[in-house]
């Protein structure tokens, strides 16, 4: 199978060529509802292109879909469930979940009659059990609270009764959730991208293919359109197929492919001491390569540490350091009369690590 391609064709008779158990990974956002028309036809069988990338997709792979509901006679046409369902119950996919995608309307724009349409479906679905991979790391973001230490609520037990609160030290970074938000669509990414009347972020597509797939894996998108599923795959170390029905779109992705590569931003955090923003490598991270720390490398060995407020001792290596430096050990209770007991000696995160 020749992969590293962008073709001109039907997408299901295309597909129909590729081998059973081949792909590691599909993502596609088709023309749903008839809303754009093609070079050749505008319909789009979902049911049986579906029955087909089950059929070529391996097992524990995934396949995401960017789709939503086109609006009329006040009523939504309901494409994007009624493909869910079908999917799943007529075809073996698993709905794996339900992304939010947060496109971010026009700024003043005023949609007569209802709601501005602010957001897409992105469907992610699963064939097979259990996923081969889901690598959530690339995707992490900064956390509201990173690096404080904060008392939870107490817990509901199953018998009814409740545990105590406890201290719980929030990371500097954390994983999105099921609502994501990536800009507005095209942004001045790109002016061939923008020859295209329907994308989707550049990060959408990069997130989702380094989250579901494997460098050297093969990505397919059947509605490659301006080329960003392959420009991604491209980018981050994957193979790729990429087909479109239009002989127009596919020049423009392939002239993509020639000028364009996808980077990932660094993610920024703002030093607690200098204020300044700077990217998570500056920062004083664990073993997997996240911050732990809320002040950059360049503040923790001058004196504005010595300057700052909220000093502590640890009571390991006798250092002075932020609060935020610190681990706090979770609150404990006499489980006998539940009255708090005396907290454990704090410890900085540097001798935590050791």
């Amino acid at each position: 199978m020749e992969t590293n391609v962008l073709v001109t064709s039907d997408n299901i008779e295309y597909v129909k060529s590729i081998g059973a158990e081949t792909i590691d990974m599909v993502l596609t956002s088709p023309p749903y509802d008839a809303l754009r028309t093609y070079d050749k036809s505008s319909s789009v069988d979902l049911h049986s292109l579906g029955k087909e990338l089950y059929r070529v997709l391996k097992d524990g792979s995934f396949c995401v879909m960017v789709i939503n509901d086109q609006t009329k006679d006040y009523g939504k046409s309901l494409t994007t469930f009624k493909t869910t369902i079908d999917w799943c119950d007529n075809i073996g996919f698993k709905l794996f979940e339900c992304v939010i995608y947060n496109r971010q309307g026009t700024e003043g724009a005023w949609w007569k009659g209802r709601f501005r349409v602010d957001h897409e479906y992105v469907l992610i679905f699963l064939k097979g059990k259990r996923p081969s991979i889901f690598n959530k790391e690339p995707l992490k973001i900064p956390s509201k609270h990173g690096g404080k230490t904060m008392t939870g609520a107490n817990i509901r037990n199953s018998d009814g009764t409740r545990s105590g609160s406890r201290q719980v030290h929030i990371n500097e970074l954390k994983c999105p959730g099921t609502v994501m938000d990536f800009g507005n669509t095209c942004g001045g990414e790109s002016q061939l991208k923008s020859q295209h009347p329907a994308v989707f972020p550049n990060r959408l597509a990069l997130d989702m293919v380094e989250c579901f797939s494997r460098p050297g894996e093969i990505v397919l998108d059947p509605f490659n359109g301006s080329g960003t599923t392959t420009l991604a795959a491209q980018s981050s170390g994957r193979k790729y197929i990429g087909i479109d029905i239009s002989e127009e779109y596919t020049k423009i992705a392939e002239r993509r492919h020639e000028t364009e590569f996808i980077f990932r931003t660094p993610v920024q955090l703002n030093c607690s001491i200098c204020e300044a923003s700077k990217p998570t490598a500056d920062f004083e991270c664990d073993s997997k390569g996240f911050p732990i720390t809320r002040f950059c490398r360049a503040c923790s060995g001058s004196e504005m540490i010595s300057r700052g407020q909220n000093m502590e001792q640890c009571a390991s290596c006798r250092e002075s350091y932020p609060k935020s430096f610190f681990y706090h050990y979770p609150l404990r209770f006499d489980e006998a009369t539940g009255h708090r007991l005396s907290p454990k000696k704090k410890i900085c995160l540097s001798c935590k690590e050791s």
